[in-house]
């Protein structure tokens, strides 16, 4: 009888639950956003999808202020909802998302006036393709604003409605002005509209906080900005860890072999769409049993034996198949890439792990130990700087580089525990 109770108590689990809701939304929306891609990729070819892939791998790294927010955002939410002060949720969020809609205009503004250079490096004829980039960040910003209050509430029924019709929206939009002629731009367009879709949606849930009294309310805005920092440097060093690549690629390599390149890492990416959402779920879990003084080290065991067994098992699926895979998403023309499919699969199963490692260590204001990915991120990105003599050794720099993160984030935690265990024998 305790042996089924205790089975019954992780299966039941708001952990396993929230997953399981988040999984089967990504699952549909990562179908669209693999639709999209087909689609897309096939009617542009390999240079102009080059041009997209690395305008969306640029987005990735400008788009850490829009992650960070996601984080800051999520945390204090989930401290709010902790403590019941929903009054200062919802002025909280009033104000952000004043400041973010004045900010917009400013981004776009610096991306068009920057246009020319950063088209120039990325060896693309019109700046065009960086203003839109422009806009993608603004849009995102705000769409991480209502995503993320949705995710500090637990609200991930919402959350997986939102996604799923925001890949509906991006595909109609984008595929359909492909197709239509307008290349690029056609698809660069439906990604925006991708990114204002769960904005606009995230007001219907969150209805409820219009209803406060945000007068009386106040929230420590230095308290906000001293979590802002390592969460903006632990954002910026993740994702340098798993763009750089990309975008470097893109400048060192010939446009075909950016296309293909481009193709490779999409698939890999599989693995961290799929174990993202444990992290999602985890973080605001984990958070507000930190704001609780309640034990939490059981999500995190949990979280990560669900990350390793899903990207154990998609990395030898990778291994064993990759022409088979790669033909399926992308077809003959992508071929060349297959042999390297098994190391990016290997590179995104490390990095899955250093993710969910990096936001456990913010849940539970370890502030310091969670801006470790800063270093490797900036490390990484010297190392193919000077290293790219083939598509092999640019994933073998992204491999070991993330390897090394992810026994630094195990390290510190064992240390961690075991001067725990100390004290509580000390204690005792």
């Amino acid at each position: 009888m305790p042996l089924k109770n205790h089975w019954q108590k992780i299966f039941g689990s708001v952990l396993l639950r929230g997953s399981a809701v988040l999984m089967a939304a990504n699952f549909l929306a990562n179908l669209g956003n693999y639709v999209f891609n087909l689609l897309v990729g096939r009617r542009l070819g390999p240079v102009d999808y080059g041009i997209m892939s690395v305008v969306i791998a640029l987005l990735y790294i400008v788009s850490v202020p829009s992650t960070a927010l996601n984080l800051i955002v999520t945390k204090f939410t989930s401290r709010f909802k902790a403590q019941g002060e929903f009054d200062r949720l919802a002025y909280f969020f009033s104000q952000l998302n004043k400041l973010l809609l004045f900010s917009c205009s400013l981004v776009l503004l610096f991306f068009t006036l920057a246009s020319r250079p950063l088209a120039h490096f990325l060896k693309i004829d019109s700046g065009l393709p960086v203003i839109f980039l422009g806009g993608l960040l603004g849009a995102s910003l705000l769409s991480a604003l209502g995503n993320s209050t949705l995710q500090g509430l637990l609200k991930f029924n919402f959350l997986a409605v939102s996604g799923i019709v925001a890949v509906a929206v991006k595909l109609a939009v984008g595929v359909g002005l492909v197709w239509l002629g307008f290349s690029v731009s056609g698809a660069l367009t439906g990604f925006l509209a991708g990114f204002l879709t769960p904005y606009l949606i995230a007001f219907w849930p969150l209805k409820f906080l219009f209803r406060e009294k945000k007068e009386a309310s106040r929230v420590n805005w230095r308290e906000v900005s001293r979590f802002a920092a390592p969460a903006l440097f632990s954002t910026l060093g993740l994702t340098l860890l798993y763009n750089s690549d990309v975008i470097l690629v893109k400048h060192f390599f010939s446009a075909e072999e950016a296309g293909w390149y481009a193709a490779l890492s999409l698939i890999a990416r599989i693995i961290l769409f799929v174990t993202a959402p444990i992290g999602m779920v985890m973080f605001p879990l984990v958070a507000e049993k930190h704001t609780r003084n309640e034990r939490y080290t059981g999500l995190l065991g949990t979280s990560l034996l669900l990350t390793v067994f899903i990207a154990a098992a998609a990395t030898i699926g990778y291994a064993l198949f990759p022409e088979l895979v790669v033909k399926i998403f992308f077809g003959r023309e992508y071929l060349a890439a297959a042999p390297y499919l098994g190391r990016f699969a290997v590179f995104l199963s490390l990095f899955s792990l250093c993710n969910l490692w990096g936001s456990f260590y913010l849940a539970v204001q370890k502030v310091r130990i969670a801006t470790l990915p800063f270093f490797f991120g900036v490390l990484q990105l010297g190392l193919l700087w000077f290293h790219h003599g083939s598509l092999a050794e640019v994933l073998r720099v992204a491999t070991l580089t993330t390897l090394a993160l992810l026994l630094g984030f195990v390290v510190y935690w064992t240390g961690v525990e075991m001067m725990n265990r100390r004290g509580e024998e000390v204690t005792n």
